[in-house]
């Protein structure tokens, strides 16, 4: 098998959200490129930390809120529970793309894309830990 996609090559950002019935999204994250290499997050990227985070992105409101709108009905078609962290990707016209939904994002403190944007939100780690244990417990209604 194989899959063969088109290449994004605008910047990249990630959302963060937690909860069930109410969704908590947190502010948007943007991961910076070194001008010199690659233009994708790769292992090694991540693992040097080469890699810039900008939180909450500087981007235009009506960007952020597309980008939120979309994360959200991404969450919400896909039926996600408890938590979840989507990435997206602008298009040459600008456009954001959802490229991947994780839901099950890493919570290493002070590397993991989750926590970060968390705290950006607010949440000490040990709240962020605390505030996962309960949505854990919360009702798994849809709207």
């Amino acid at each position: 098998m194989l899959l063969v996609e088109e290449f994004l090559p605008g910047r990249e950002f990630t959302v963060g959200i937690i909860g069930n019935t109410d969704l908590e999204v947190m502010p948007i994250k943007e991961t910076k490129f070194p001008k010199d290499g690659a233009q994708i997050l790769t292992n090694e990227l991540k693992m040097d930390a080469t890699s810039l985070s900008e939180i909450p992105a500087n981007i235009p409101n009506d960007l952020a809120e597309e980008m939120k709108e979309m994360a959200e009905k991404t969450y919400r078609i896909l039926r996600c529970r408890d938590f979840a962290r989507i990435d997206f990707r602008l298009d040459k016209k600008g456009q954001p793309n959802v490229i991947e939904l994780n839901t099950f994002p890493g919570l290493e403190e002070g590397f993991s894309f989750f926590p970060l944007i968390a705290e950006a939100a607010g949440y000490s780690y040990n709240e962020l830990l605390n505030r996962l244990i309960e949505v854990t417990a919360e009702p798994k209604g849809y709207q």
